[in-house]
């Protein structure tokens, strides 16, 4: 992986040549994929499967949207992200 994509990560801004050289365009689809799985898992974990187990269990209101039940469920988001965005990635780059 190049320097651009590190910064396009980043966030910095990037000429359209830059943005163009990618050299193992694979590896970089496949790691933003992985990337988005995650923070979509962390997102979902903590925003609504947390708070929604939480007020299943019959925890409403402020004791039911925790800081600890929210947190390990982003984590539990994280880790299932870390899984399956490689097998998302690849399925984007190798189609059957």
């Amino acid at each position: 992986m190049t320097t651009a994509y590190f910064l396009n990560l980043a966030g910095a801004p990037l000429s359209d040549t830059e943005r163009g050289n990618v050299p193992h365009p694979n590896a970089e689809l496949i790691t933003h994929v992985t990337l988005k799985s995650m923070q979509a898992g962390a997102v979902l974990g903590a925003g609504i499967i947390g708070p929604g187990v939480s007020v299943a269990r019959g925890k409403p209101g402020l004791q039911g949207a925790s800081s600890r039940r929210r947190s390990g469920m982003a984590k539990s988001g994280l880790a299932i992200g870390l899984l399956v965005g490689p097998g998302v990635g690849s399925s984007q780059v190798w189609p059957t």
